[in-house]
């Protein structure tokens, strides 16, 4: 195995600001390393005396991150190996973990799942998402619908303190128009507090959309047009408390104002990455509603459709993004707007059911008959049943028995 001794140079023109314990790239080729084995013997000092190591953790025998206690101008790291010695535990001084311990998770995606900061946050595999070429070694595949990477425990300091989240994109194909594409979020259940990037394509005007949502109280939006083509591209969110500032490519291009906290939040998220429908994280088409049943609606809300409870999140466009909840009762009556939660087949039943009704009323069979048929087609007891032959006999205009009726027909079954 080959040995050597150099020297990596981080140059004052390519930091843009003072950074503390930053976590820096170094290319093991560049080096003339060749091998995993001599990349896992490597050792960093910030001296050619070797009095002061650093940690660094080696991802593979070209990738290599190194922890520099302060990036203010050129700053020199000495590499060491020998191609023979053993490669640092995670949990050692100078391992893996120490390189990312001011971090909450960190994914390289060799494995697609592991979290190499060493804070356990696994991502779970949906759709089979599997390995492509990324931007420095592997990254992850998410060609196709429904396939993303998630892990559902809460970042639970995201929301309040100084946060980052940043990431490398390669659309690989040209997005066309009408398209939404979620790209990654990341939620602090704690403090109600959401962040997502979403790539939007209409009409011909491509936006990048940094996004701090406070549910069920309001959400900031930093929007960058720009057409992410078909090349890698970083980009990356942070807020201070009282500013969310958007960067593309290493550069800050807009910021927001935001602070404070959410007051409800739909569901614990945590970390979600992939592009699913070209509609995000957890997203897909699910119906249509009448756009004046958003004009009173905030990121939160809960309300149904098609008998199901969905949570309002954003809206862009003419498109309306929620999430699918059974943890939360709706805030919102399903009568809105006289838009009742029916699918087409439960349409089709409540229609047979009361030409049911109507044909055993007029042929006027007997009140227990009734009352038996109706316990037995609903799976109701004789209580509910008894006022749902009442509904029908005592009130006599057609158009009121219809819509009362179907109110209180699913208010039981979907106990609203």
């Amino acid at each position: 195995m080959a040995a050597g001794f150099k020297t990596a140079t981080v140059n004052a023109s390519d930091v843009p600001a003072t950074a503390t314990n930053f976590p820096a790239y170094v290319d093991l080729s560049r080096l003339g390393i060749t091998t995993l084995a001599e990349a896992q013997s490597v050792r960093v000092y910030a001296d050619s005396g070797k009095t002061t190591e650093w940690a660094r953790e080696i991802v593979s025998e070209t990738e290599m991150h190194v922890k520099v206690p302060s990036l203010t101008s050129t700053t020199s790291m000495y590499v060491d190996w020998d191609g023979s010695s053993s490669d640092y535990s995670a949990g050692d001084t100078y391992g893996s973990n120490a390189v990312w311990s001011d971090y909450s998770s960190v994914y390289h995606l060799e494995s697609l799942t592991a979290d190499n900061s060493g804070n356990g946050l696994t991502l779970t595999n949906t759709g089979s998402v599997t390995n492509g070429t990324g931007q420095l070694g592997d990254g992850a595949n998410f060609t196709g619908a429904a396939k993303y990477l998630r892990n559902t425990t809460s970042l639970t300091s995201a929301g309040t303190s100084a946060f980052t989240f940043s990431l490398w994109v390669d659309l690989s194909t040209d997005l066309g128009s009408s398209v939404n594409y979620g790209l990654a979020s990341a939620d602090d259940t704690t403090n109600n507090i959401g962040f997502w990037f979403l790539y939007q394509a209409t009409a011909g005007t491509n936006n990048l959309i940094y996004t701090r949502s406070k549910y069920a109280v309001s959400q900031t939006d930093v929007v960058q047009a720009v057409n992410l083509g078909t090349s890698p591209r970083f980009i990356a969110v942070t807020f201070d408390g009282s500013t969310v500032r958007a960067y593309l490519d290493g550069s800050q291009v807009n910021t927001g104002a935001s602070s404070g906290n959410g007051t409800s939040n739909p569901a614990t998220d945590g970390i979600a990455i992939g592009i699913i429908n070209r509609f995000g994280p957890a997203f897909y088409p699910i119906g249509v509603i009448d756009e004046s049943f958003l004009e009173r609606r905030k990121a939160g809300d809960v309300f149904v459709l098609g008998g199901k409870k969905y949570i309002y999140r954003y809206t862009r466009g003419m498109n309306v993004f929620v999430k699918a909840t059974v943890e939360r009762q709706p805030t919102i009556p399903s009568w809105f707007s006289e838009q009742l939660p029916l699918s087409f087949d439960s349409g089709l039943e409540i229609s047979r059911f009361r030409k049911d009704m109507s044909d055993m009323m007029i042929k006027g069979e007997k009140r227990k008959d009734i009352l038996d048929f109706i316990q037995k087609d609903l799976y109701v007891n004789e209580e509910t049943a008894v006022t749902i032959y009442n509904y029908f006999y005592d009130i006599g205009n057609p158009f009121i028995r219809r819509y009362l009726f179907i109110f209180f027909y699913f208010s039981k079954i979907c106990k609203l």
